[in-house]
């Protein structure tokens, strides 16, 4: 089993975006914080994702991104949609102008 961890941000604007990882996963958990946003955690495992927007919202199955800003508006908010050659591939349906980091961590 391998596992690791790293930080990514999205190219700006929606649409297919891939994160180069290094590896093919099976698992990947998806985190958000900082300046302006609630903490957000998304993971997606045996083909499930699930998201917590923040600290007082329900789980949101289907998308593993749903980035709250401090007024609670959904500002960044995606799909996963497959690990391919190292790469993890998501579909952003939601962006801001300016993309927030996030912490991936994963494994297989």
């Amino acid at each position: 089993m391998a596992v690791n961890q790293g930080t990514a941000t999205f190219t700006g604007g929606t649409g297919t975006k891939s994160v180069a990882i290094g590896m093919t996963p099976i698992w990947m958990e998806v985190e958000f914080g900082g300046t302006n946003i609630r903490h957000s955690w998304g993971s997606v495992y045996g083909g499930n994702q699930y998201v917590y927007s923040d600290d007082v919202s329900s789980i949101t199955s289907g998308k593993i991104i749903q980035v709250k800003d401090t007024s609670g508006t959904v500002i960044l908010e995606g799909t996963f949609t497959s690990f391919t050659s190292g790469n993890a591939i998501f579909n952003v349906t939601t962006a801001p102008v300016t993309m927030p980091q996030m912490l991936l961590r994963f494994g297989n």
